[in-house]
């Protein structure tokens, strides 16, 4: 047994502290780290002259003490994450981070789980090459996988200090959505939709919200003339005046017999994947009828109703913040990646005319 500490008790345990004196004079504390070979012979190992550091090499070396499969790994990490944080979740979002936690368990996890302290900013470069087929969606995973290890770090559940070691590391590069569906395609489309899906496709353009936001008006979010809705992604409370074809559309929809204002055959809510086939059977049936517009016809899709209302709001009122308020965003930079059209530039006349 060795001897009991005297002095310096603020020390973690198997950290020793020594007091140098420097040619100049001065007196300088080094740190070692403490341990004992297979045959019990004391050696010490030099962690510097800075506390904090000294402290961070402490931790590494005495995890590496326990036995691997008493580590926090990341499954561990991951099972914590799915039972406190994505019930939290909307179900969309919940859906999404099921699906990137499945891959990052997949690399991560299996016969021989990571320990959070072995993973290093090599095993994130290699899981990019490893999802090279599906770049996008290992952007997003790996934006996932910093959540988890932000909540991992002493703030949180403790589990390491380690910087994250996907910090720095280059993502791949993505293209923003860039869809605008001109007038005469929404139209080609319009005209192949059935009544009921042209209401829908109207409201979503007269009110620019997202397709979840638009599928879950009920009857009693209209009151005294304003339709209320409140944003699924970001809670935000939006209010529009039920005038015109709003309230035209609003009159005839609302049933009796269901409280939603577009609902399935059995007056239930018209789901997202839903509404995305209908949209998809009357983009095959606009094709059919206009096989020369194909091209631009298969890059149409519901969702893109948002990014043309908020467009056609902004070129016609010549003011962003009027498009930053249809859309209910937060501020102007999140608007403009919704603009895909810009005003039209007036040509120069000719002096010599």
């Amino acid at each position: 047994m060795g001897r009991k500490a005297t002095v310096n008790h603020n020390l973690p345990k198997s950290i020793r502290a020594r007091k140098r004196q420097r040619k100049n004079g001065a007196v300088v504390i080094y740190y070692f780290y403490e341990s004992r070979d297979l045959n019990g012979h004391r050696k010490e190992i030099p962690l510097g002259t800075d506390y904090l550091n000294a402290v961070r090499q402490w931790t590494r070396l005495e995890m590496e003490k326990i036995p691997k499969s008493q580590r926090i790994t990341f499954p561990h990490a991951a099972a914590r994450y799915k039972k406190e944080i994505l019930p939290r979740k909307q179900p969309k979002t919940a859906r999404e981070n099921q699906y990137q936690l499945n891959k990052l368990l997949e690399f991560f996890g299996g016969a021989n789980p990571a320990p959070l302290d072995e993973i290093q900013a090599q095993h994130i470069n290699i899981y990019f090459k490893w999802r090279k087929n599906a770049p996008v969606a290992a952007n997003r995973e790996i934006a996932l996988f910093s959540h988890i290890w932000t909540l991992c770090g002493p703030a949180e559940w403790g589990y390491t200090d380690r910087p994250n070691p996907a910090k720095g590391i280059k993502r791949h590069t993505e293209k923003p959505r860039d869809t605008y569906i001109e007038d005469y395609l929404y139209q080609i489309l319009y005209e192949c939709a059935d009544p009921d899906t042209r209401d829908i496709m109207d409201t979503a353009y007269m009110i620019g919200q997202r397709p979840a936001d638009v599928l879950k008006i009920q009857t009693h979010h209209i009151r005294d003339g304003i339709l209320s809705v409140k944003q699924n992604k970001t809670q935000a409370q939006l209010r529009f005046t039920v005038s015109g074809s709003l309230k035209a559309i609003i009159d005839k929809r609302i049933k009796p017999t269901s409280p939603y204002l577009f609902s399935n055959k059995r007056g239930q809510t018209l789901t997202v994947n839903a509404m995305g086939k209908r949209f998809a059977k009357i983009r095959r049936a606009a094709i059919a009828k206009h096989p020369e517009l194909e091209e631009e016809l298969k890059q149409c899709q519901f969702r893109d109703l948002r990014a043309k209302s908020g467009t056609d709001k902004y070129l016609s009122a010549d003011s962003l913040e009027t498009a930053q308020q249809q859309l209910g965003h937060t501020d102007t930079k999140m608007t403009k990646r919704y603009i895909r059209r810009d005003k039209a530039i007036q040509p120069l006349e000719p002096k010599n005319k």
